[in-house]
């Protein structure tokens, strides 16, 4: 996609993180300012982003009644000074009002979620609009995976919202949705050449592109084996004890390190390491 192709992304503001059976729907919309976490406005933007606005405001509702889910800013190009990686942040999470002290039931009401979702992708330029490339789509799915576990979260205890869950889960959600940037229906669907919408991602490109995933996912999963292996065998190596009495300098020295490394790469990779 992006400069492969001449085609680009565009961006939806219907979400697509269910696939096109999505059940709630993102609206991008102006920042407002909030009497209180319980309002249905999030906080105004604050730090001084310089004109034009860079960062964009989302609204997201269940599509069946069109209740209020939460709130996400999106802020996807670099600037100066700017976080240079791509991460989500909780800046409100949701849970019972009570809870916080601003309810005196604490089912009375819950508190709104908010979250920031950062990126650093390609920027537009004057002549044509920012045209992502595959890896930055996966990133943008990867992000928005963790932006609804945030918003999605519904617990009664503020310590239990959000991401505060078991570490294994935190990329759960988004290593779930980066699957859908992979399937050759979902590309034609994202796709667009950004002179003309209908140029979709010709399928044969789409079907390499979905065919690549696999493209040497067995040895990436072995050298995970290999390194997890390589860490249980130097962490149960016996310690040497001397004797009763005896002299610690006449211990043999420690296994070396570097020859367990090499021995284990080759016995599970099948090849020896290279310098």
């Amino acid at each position: 996609m992006g400069g492969r192709h001449g085609g680009g992304v565009r961006r939806r503001a219907q979400a697509l993180a269910g696939g096109p059976r999505a059940c709630w729907r993102a609206k991008r919309e102006p920042a407002r300012d909030a009497p209180s976490p319980l309002a249905t406005h999030p906080p105004p933007l604050t730090g001084g982003l310089p004109p034009p606005l860079q960062v964009s405001l989302y609204r997201v509702t269940n599509t069946p009644d069109g209740s209020l889910v939460g709130w996400f800013y999106l802020d996807l190009h670099p600037r100066e000074g700017k976080y240079s990686h791509a991460a989500v942040f909780p800046l409100i999470s949701g849970c019972a009002a009570g809870d916080v002290g601003l309810a005196s039931n604490e089912e009375a009401a819950r508190i709104i979620p908010v979250a920031a979702c950062v990126c650093n992708f390609t920027k537009p330029t004057a002549d044509r609009p920012s045209l992502l490339q595959h890896s930055e789509v996966e990133t943008l799915f990867h992000e928005y995976g963790h932006v609804m576990h945030h918003l999605c979260s519904k617990t009664r205890l503020h310590r239990h919202a959000s991401f505060r869950c078991e570490g294994d889960f935190v990329e759960a959600p988004s290593q779930m949705l980066e699957n859908w940037v992979w399937q050759p229906s979902m590309l034609a669907l994202l796709s667009g050449h950004h002179s003309d919408a209908s140029r979709k991602l010709p399928a044969d490109m789409a079907a390499k592109l979905a065919a690549s995933q696999l493209a040497h996912a067995g040895i990436f999963n072995m050298r995970q084996c290999f390194l997890a292996m390589f860490d249980q065998t130097l962490h149960t190596i016996p310690a040497a004890a001397p004797p009763s009495g005896g002299d610690a300098a006449a211990l043999p020295p420690p296994p070396s390190t570097a020859a367990l490394l090499e021995r284990l790469h080759t016995e599970v990779l099948g090849i020896p390491m290279s310098e």
